[in-house]
């Protein structure tokens, strides 16, 4: 028997009452469900989002799947004209943008501020998704902590933390 989408998501939300930003996680990843589990999430990079036994999400990255995400090659210069939030996660020389649209989020990897790829959503992790979820509202900006900072698109320029400002003359704020 094929369990239905929205069927799948009723069926998490009862599994994991608790989890308040699971669905939104869920949706705005653009996941689809395995037709016969709705425990096991798919992207279009190939990633899994797996909702335990132990009702703990795990996320099983791949490598080597054809990826159907039409956008893929999209430049991010072109991806924040329509973005709302910017999440910035920093990891040494390495910066990631998790751009979130209306309806979906994306992902930008930069190495040494040079755009290398976009990624899949789920790849930035789920607590860096439920932080950019929860602070939806934020005003101009709001640091997480040391090495993640989200900004309100259109930024208003008022950002006086300088820690990455290589990023936001990379991507034009």
């Amino acid at each position: 028997m094929i369990i239905s989408y929205y069927r799948s998501l009723i069926n998490v939300k009862a599994y994991l009452p608790e989890d308040k930003e699971v669905i939104n996680i869920i949706k705005l990843c653009r996941l689809r469900n395995d037709d016969n589990n709705w425990k096991i999430w798919y992207d279009d990079f190939g990633n899994k989002l797996i909702l335990s036994e132990t009702r703990k999400i795990i996320i099983k990255e791949y490598d080597s799947f054809i990826v159907k995400d039409i956008h893929q090659k999209l430049h991010p210069k072109n991806i924040i004209k329509k973005s709302k939030l910017l999440l910035i996660n920093k990891d040494n020389n390495i910066y990631y943008c998790l751009f979130y649209l209306d309806n979906h989020l994306k992902l930008s990897k930069y190495e040494d501020n040079i755009w290398q790829e976009n990624l899949s959503p789920i790849n930035i992790g789920v607590k860096n998704i439920r932080n950019l979820i929860q602070n939806a509202n934020v005003g101009d900006y709001k640091d997480i902590d040391d090495n993640t900072m989200i900004v309100k698109l259109p930024s208003s320029g008022n950002i006086k933390d300088t820690r990455f400002n290589q990023v936001f003359e990379s991507l034009g704020i």
